[in-house]
């Protein structure tokens, strides 16, 4: 089982996706759809930050197996180079790897409210809007 982290960018990434596909068409589209789209842009990456000299030596090093990437000729996609200087610790490309992704990542949403709250929230954030019911993502504890 992958982070919570990399559930919550599949989750937040397919979300937007479909949002603007139902902007554009006034039709939402089904979750295999945003899936097939996501993948033909390229899928999702769960980039490495920070000093590029000390993650290219840790990756080196093999210490850490981080794919290689650089940003394609269109500026909006990545692909893989030996020498690039963008590192992701996951990728998915494969569509229905992103439906399983999502699948998972939508149960525990289900699960748990609090969590779809706050990946709404970021999806919100991502949207330019503001986040909806403020006050639950501040836990205030009412006792005496």
């Amino acid at each position: 089982m992958r982070n919570a982290d990399f559930y919550a960018q599949v989750w937040v990434a397919v979300r937007l996706l479909r949002i603007r596909i139902f902007a554009e068409t006034r039709k939402t589209p089904s979750i295999s759809r945003v899936c097939d789209e996501l993948s033909a842009l390229g899928g999702i990456h769960s980039i490495v930050g920070g000093n590029i000299e000390a993650v290219a030596a840790a990756s080196a090093k093999g210490t850490k197996q981080w794919l290689r990437f650089r940003i394609g000729s269109t500026r909006s996609s990545l692909t893989p180079s030996a020498k690039g200087t963008i590192f992701s610790r996951h990728s998915v490309t494969n569509a229905e790897t992103l439906r399983t992704c999502y699948g998972d990542a939508d149960e525990m949403a289900k699960r748990d409210r609090r969590l779809r709250l706050v990946w709404m929230n970021l999806c919100r954030q991502h949207l330019g809007l503001p986040p909806k019911n403020r006050r639950a993502t501040v836990l205030h504890s009412r006792t005496g």
